[in-house]
């Protein structure tokens, strides 16, 4: 087996329905024929298996469009296809990459793959095969970990009927071209550039040393860290290996393994081609498995970020949405840890291990700690948003029925002291009236009795009225009360929200 790197852009996409956009898309050209030019097409992503073998079957079946709880598609890009988008015909065509720094690798282009996962995350794939020694391979590692760079340039010669003809290109836009018929796509990174010229290569790749040397320099070391010379670790810290002969590197960036040199004839000979063999499969599939899990994740963070929790501003229909968009983003978390999120792998015990290994350097579990808190925080933010709300509208109810009261009152009082007005005279006029049906002389004693009577109707309605003003009074004071302390739960919620919105951020 050759040495070989897989580079894979992560990209994200808008809709399950993507897969079946990536097999309909179809490549067409046109073919000279006696009788002139006929139009030929052809489907550009033919589907394939992933993960069979060593996986447990119901690992496998996840990984594949066939089983009943598939998480995952996979397509190759159709050999005859690659000629009409000026790529290498095969894996045999040497390609020469002259860097930006004006370096030159040559490699040979391998397999161009697709993936797409339920959880709308996908990877486009090119398998390359360096040439060189170790040093060449960790150098020209470094510029395929940034093959989207419009200045690194890859060529090849292609012949023709008229000769030989050089024909140049760049991997990101042969990438937007091969992604251009899948629907809804785009570009992948953590945060708000979710844009393709942000995705950042994911590496997977394995060597075999020549020498002892190559085995136990540093060149893993570099891998790990992107492939750059200038970062140096502990040579024994940071790689796992189950053999003397076998040491593997990974981190959020990708993940690298350098096999001691064994000939056949030794005894450890056929262990090394045996681990080479699943590692370029096997172990690849579950590394494409990881992925998933660590972009999915990535995703839900950008979900979460963009949930607004802002609410104390709102209206009761955003709450409703905030909360609707967290339970359907839990949901879907659920799902994923339920599907993707593995203890065991394979009835192989060191495959397990590796897993949980590279799972470690992806940082899986550590996003996933990471949304639980901000699960925590926005679910805590949400009920405090909807007390606060249920708090409003007792508060709007108590207002309305105060806002009642004061103008039942106000119209209580004018009743009253047009009643003081026009009740007292007619008190006073039906008095006289009836001292004159009685016969009672004018001058008489008696005619005191209606003023009387009158005065004291007065007061009764004056007492009246000033206990209806009075309340009144208490009334608006209370309405203009509960205002303030409104607007002093309001400014608390304000403070509560940040310093939960603090504790999230830390």
């Amino acid at each position: 087996m050759d040495n070989f790197t897989k580079i894979l852009l992560p990209f994200a996409c808008n809709g399950p329905a993507s897969a079946d956009e990536a097999k309909r898309a179809v490549c067409r050209w046109e073919k000279k024929t006696d009788t002139g030019a006929e139009q030929k097409s052809r489907l550009k992503w033919q589907p394939r298996r992933m993960g069979d073998g060593y996986l447990l079957e119901s690992i496998a079946d996840k990984l594949n469009e066939e089983g009943d709880e598939s998480i995952g598609r996979a397509f190759a890009l159709d050999p005859a296809v690659r000629r009409t988008l000026a790529l290498p015909p095969d894996e045999r065509t040497p390609v020469t990459l002259t860097a930006r720094s004006g370096q030159t690798f040559l490699f040979r282009l391998g397999n161009i793959g697709l993936y797409l996962f339920e959880t709308n995350v996908g990877f486009l794939e090119f398998e390359i095969f360096p040439e060189g020694g170790a040093a060449e391979y960790v150098e020209c590692n470094y510029f395929f970990s940034e093959l989207k760079d419009e200045h690194n340039v890859c060529s090849f010669v292609k012949k023709t009927r008229e000769g030989e003809e050089t024909v140049s290109f760049t991997v990101a836009k042969k990438a937007k071209e091969l992604l251009s018929e899948v629907v809804g796509l785009r570009g992948f990174d953590r945060g708000s550039r979710l844009r393709f010229a942000d995705c950042k290569p994911n590496l997977f790749g394995l060597y075999r040393c020549a020498d002892e040397a190559e085995f136990n320099g540093n060149f893993l070391t570099l891998a790990k860290n992107n492939f750059k010379r200038s970062y140096r670790v502990r040579t024994d810290g940071d790689v796992f290996t189950e053999f003397e002969n076998i040491a593997c590197g990974a981190t959020v960036n990708g993940c690298f393994d350098f096999l001691a040199p064994a000939a056949e004839q030794e005894k450890n000979g056929f262990m090394l081609h045996g681990f080479a063999e699943n590692f370029a499969s096997r172990y690849f599939y579950l590394y494409l498995l990881l992925l998933n899990e660590r972009f999915t994740l990535l995703k839900r963070l950008d979900q979460l970020n963009a949930v607004d929790l802002r609410c104390n501003m709102h209206s009761d229909e955003s709450i409703a949405e905030a909360q609707a968009q967290i339970l359907r983003l839990n949901r879907k978390s659920a799902m994923l840890a339920a599907r993707c999120d593995f203890d065991a792998v394979s009835s192989q015990e060191n495959i397990n291990r590796w897993y949980a290994y590279v799972k470690e350097k992806l940082c899986v579990r550590k996003l996933l700690a990471e949304i639980d808190g901000k699960y925590a925080v926005s679910e805590r933010l949400v009920r405090l948003y909807a007390d606060e709300l249920e708090s409003r509208r007792r508060q709007a109810e108590e207002r309305a029925a105060l806002k009642k009261s004061v103008s039942d009152l106000k119209l209580q009082i004018l009743a009253f002291i047009l009643a003081n007005i026009v009740g007292s005279l007619s008190v006073y006029s039906s008095a006289l009236s009836i001292l004159e049906f009685l016969g009672v002389a004018p001058d008489s004693a008696w005619m005191a009795l209606p003023a009387a009577v009158t005065a004291l109707f007065f007061l009764w309605l004056a007492a009246e009225t000033v206990l209806r003003v009075r309340e009144l009074i208490n009334t608006c004071k209370k309405r203009d009360a509960m205002s303030e302390n409104n607007g002093k739960k309001e400014e608390k919620l304000f403070s509560e929200k940040t310093k939960e919105e603090g504790e999230k951020d830390a």
